[in-house]
């Protein structure tokens, strides 16, 4: 069922749960600018939560199926298996750019950092952190050598550092990012 459970300090107690209603298959949440953002991709949709209540404040019908969202620099960004990355403002929930991978992949991770900004992952083990207005290339780091099989399932830059989940050894990988 598609709900979404607050959970308290210790990490051990539900303190809230709540249904949302209309969704198939969500694949994706994010925090930001007040509200929890959620991408289900069976009815193609973004969805704006109230944390609070947990009740849908709006929605957003997306082209392509989504496939990750992340909160940066005051917008909400969502990669899509149609090789889209898509910005959109939170307040108007409209998209207010698109790009599609210059490598002509889907964006298999995107994620911001603790200082804000955008990182998105082009290639497998490569990392490229977006300017979140432009999405020009700020500065592109490989991680490690790309292959095949497996995948990275996730991205966090924080303090400097880049932690990313490995598919083919099945790692919590961290990388200290060059300034």
């Amino acid at each position: 069922a598609n709900q979404l459970a607050r959970i308290d300090a210790s990490g051990r107690h539900i303190v809230q749960q709540v249904s949302l209603p209309g969704l198939a298959n969500v694949v994706g949440i994010a925090q930001g600018g007040g509200s929890l953002w959620v991408v289900d991709n069976t009815r193609l949709q973004l969805v704006k939560v109230d944390p609070t209540t947990g009740h849908v404040a709006a929605t957003l019908a997306l082209n392509g199926v989504p496939f990750q969202v992340t909160y940066a620099d005051g917008a909400v960004y969502v990669a899509s298996q149609d090789y889209t990355l898509r910005r959109i403002d939170p307040a108007s929930m409209t998209v207010t750019a698109a790009i599609a991978n210059p490598n002509n992949a889907s964006w298999p991770v995107i994620g911001a950092s603790t200082d804000g900004s955008l990182w998105v992952q082009p290639a497998q083990g490569v990392a490229a952190q977006l300017n979140p207005n432009t999405f020009a290339v700020v500065r592109d780091v490989r991680l490690f050598a790309t292959k095949r099989s497996g995948g990275t399932f996730g991205v966090l830059v924080s303090n400097g550092r880049m932690y990313m989940t490995n598919g083919d050894s099945r790692q919590l990988l961290s990388y200290a990012l060059p300034h």
